[in-house]
């Protein structure tokens, strides 16, 4: 791999009113769409686009890059959070799975859902493919996503996979063993 261009998804509403959102297929608010238009920008000529293929990814990628082919990896999913998805903290504290999950700090499945340890070896399969590949990507994914990859690249930063999530929308370019970070 040459370069790899991580993009946190745009807005949804969800995100907006601090719902769950793994699995569950939102899109972006309108608003959103038209504010990453705004950044139109050209794929790099040599890039591969991908997107996890859930919406909220493959609206982010057509608003920013245009009508161009990309192929969808669904490795490259949000964690799959179960019944928590679309609720948010406030509605889910007297929901004792709720409690108990949260007591593992998010490493146990929730009912319904699948498990970090699950969800980690999805990802690593998918970034361990793209790491032995020829040329550049662009991939278009989750927050989750991206702090996991960063984590697992870039261990020595001693960094939270919470520091390395980034905004929606914005994300980091990979070259080799350094990284910066891609603001929109």
């Amino acid at each position: 791999m040459d370069r790899l261009y991580l993009i946190r998804h745009g807005l949804t509403q969800y995100n907006i009113e601090k719902r769950y959102c793994g699995a569950s297929d939102v899109p972006l608010t309108e608003e959103e769409k038209e504010r990453l238009k705004s950044f139109c920008r050209s794929l790099p000529s040599d890039a591969k686009l991908i997107t996890s293929g859930m919406r909220r990814c493959n609206e982010t990628a057509e608003a920013l890059f245009g009508n161009v082919r990309y192929r969808t990896d669904a490795r490259f999913r949000e964690i799959d959070f179960g019944i928590f998805e679309g609720h948010t903290y406030e509605e889910l504290l007297s929901v004792n799975e709720y409690r108990d999950w949260c007591g593992t700090d998010g490493r146990s499945a929730p009912p319904n859902g699948e498990s970090a340890a699950e969800f980690e070896k999805r990802v690593d399969g998918g970034i361990h493919e793209l790491l032995c590949s020829d040329g550049s990507f662009v991939l278009v994914t989750h927050g989750g996503v991206i702090a996991h990859i960063m984590h697992r690249l870039f261990p020595d930063e001693r960094k939270s996979r919470y520091q390395w999530q980034p905004e929606h929308g914005e994300g980091y370019l990979v070259c080799g063993s350094s990284y910066s970070a891609l603001n929109l």
